[in-house]
């Protein structure tokens, strides 16, 4: 796992679905690094509070990465995503049939601009 990932203070999701777009952030203290496990792991909250808080994690191996959510209930199949680095975060992007999801891991001095 590259060291940004070992620095995330704070995740921002943007995920569209269909015709429909939602917003997430992560829940302060949620986010867990295991580097040695190549995993990030944090609680999501939507920011218009119409869904439940959900938990993603997403794992890296070997340079591929995927995610899986309890969003959509139990027994989800990991997701593919793709990553790119810049110096104040990693985003992690995922395509499917009828969505898209950007997930923002941004590193702690970019959490606070």
């Amino acid at each position: 796992m590259k060291a940004g990932i070992k620095a995330v203070s704070r995740v921002k999701v943007t995920w569209f679905y269909e015709d429909e777009i939602y917003l997430y952030e992560s829940v302060p203290g949620s986010i867990l690094v295991n580097p040695g496990a190549e995993t990030v792991r944090f609680e999501l909250r939507d920011l218009y509070g119409e869904d439940d808080n959900f938990e993603v994690v997403s794992s890296g191996k070997g340079g591929s990465y995927a995610f899986s959510t309890d969003y959509f209930g139990g027994g989800e199949i990991p997701r593919p995503l793709k990553r790119f680095d810049t110096q104040d975060e990693t985003i992690f992007y995922h395509e499917a049939n009828r969505e898209r999801a950007y997930f923002h891991l941004l590193r702690w001095a970019a959490a606070v601009k």
